[in-house]
């Protein structure tokens, strides 16, 4: 099963490379201002990445305040192309979106 821990974990890798990784997708309760914001925040000189991880086994859903930060995010990342928003749930997804993340193929 593909926990949130696991697939942040995937990603906190990417700080061996240069990329700065930070993580708000735990179990402890959030601040106020952190209510709706995105699980990973991943970026170095070049790239400004959000990650969203809802795995598929745990049914986890989307809160009012997400779907909001989602299309935000989103809109920006149409018109900046150093700008990356994407929703990962599965361990595998995390793999290849990583992969893709070093390689430069966003």
């Amino acid at each position: 099963m593909a926990t949130k821990a696991k697939i942040g974990g995937i990603f906190r890798g990417l700080d061996k490379y240069g990329y700065k990784v930070k993580s708000f997708g735990d179990n402890r309760s959030l601040r106020k201002g952190q209510s709706g914001w995105i699980d990973v925040v991943i970026y170095n000189y070049k790239y400004f990445i959000c990650i969203e991880i809802k795995t598929t086994d745990t049914k986890d859903k989307f809160s009012d305040e997400q779907k909001e930060t989602a299309k935000m995010l989103s809109s920006i990342m149409a018109i900046n192309k150093t700008f990356y928003y994407q929703v990962i749930r599965t361990e595998k997804e995390a793999n290849n979106y990583f992969d893709r993340i070093l390689a430069q193929d966003l």
